[in-house]
């Protein structure tokens, strides 16, 4: 279910994803970032959806493996082994309000 991976960051991911992990109080914050069916931004009524893509998001320290963890700028990452081997080389970036996977080319 787990596997590690070599993501990269740019700054401004990583500034947003500690941001975001220091606003979570209830739980150890594990950065998780996979493929997810449907992408939302917002809550309630504000909510958008965008179909499946790259999703950021966070579980707690106590419901993933230590082994599978990852740390990548100093920054706990757990990610799914169906699709960690595309992050593999791949970098995170955080630009215009959202989060953006790019994939490294095999060409």
């Amino acid at each position: 279910m787990w596997a590690t991976a070599s993501l990269h960051l740019t700054a401004a991911a990583r500034s947003q994803i500690i941001g975001m992990m220091v606003d979570i109080t209830d739980f150890e914050p594990i950065a998780y970032v996979g493929w997810v069916q449907d992408q939302i931004s917002s809550v309630g009524e504000r909510a958008k959806h965008f179909g499946p893509g790259w999703g950021v998001g966070f579980y707690s320290s106590s419901q993933v493996p230590g082994d599978f963890v990852t740390r990548i700028d100093g920054i706990p990452f757990i990610f799914e082994a169906a699709t960690a081997d595309r992050l593999n080389g791949a970098i995170l970036d955080f630009s215009n309000g959202a989060f953006a996977v790019h994939e490294k080319s095999n060409s």
